[in-house]
């Protein structure tokens, strides 16, 4: 949340210098003039990383080419790849049509995940979908998925009735386990090799 705040932050504090330099610079009488920003949707259909260009064509077949002049918007460009579907915002300016900001739709921002902890017991256990329910002392039920090969290990070793503790993360996928750990089971071994 603090990095779209400081984004928007950014970007409203960009298009104001912009803003006034393209002022001064079109109108020398010194009148307000505010930089027009538009957004465009669409998909990236050329770009130029050298150049730092992209082309956007629109649902209505019409293409815009943007030019990113600041490392932020060049950074974004190579984010890119042909294909992918955009928003764009820009402003016109002497140089042309200069790249404010693009957005990827349905690609997240890279954002640390956020780590969960939970106790309970298996009342649910699907080894062929690989998921996994777990209710807390509270009565609260999470279900859980295994997505790699050791996590769904992990679920073949269990049964409903056990107690787990499992570390998680939420993802594209829903609930994301990442580890699970049976607190009893390692005394009960040791305890029956002696």
């Amino acid at each position: 949340m603090k990095r779209i705040i400081t984004g928007l932050t950014s970007l409203f504090l960009l298009i104001s210098i912009c803003g006034s330099i393209y002022a001064i610079a079109e109108n020398p009488t010194k009148e307000k003039v505010k930089p027009e920003i538009q957004h465009i949707y669409g998909e990236v259909t050329a770009l130029d990383l050298e150049k730092n260009i992209i082309t956007i064509k629109q649902e209505d077949g019409t293409e815009v080419t943007l030019k990113a002049t600041t490392e932020k918007t060049q950074g974004m460009l190579k984010e890119l790849k042909i294909g992918d579907k955009v928003k764009a915002v820009y402003t016109k300016t002497g140089e042309g049509l200069i790249l404010l900001k693009v957005i990827t739709p349905g690609k997240p921002e890279k954002v640390k995940p956020e780590i969960q902890h939970i106790y309970g017991e298996v009342t649910a256990l699907d080894l062929e979908k690989n998921i996994i329910t777990i209710k807390q002392e509270d009565g609260t039920e999470v279900t859980l998925k295994a997505t790699t090969e050791k996590t769904q290990g992990m679920l073949k070793e269990l049964k409903i009735g056990d107690k787990v503790k499992a570390v998680y993360t939420k993802t594209g996928e829903g609930l994301v386990i990442i580890n699970l750990v049976k607190p009893e089971a390692k005394g009960k071994e040791k305890h029956k090799k002696k």
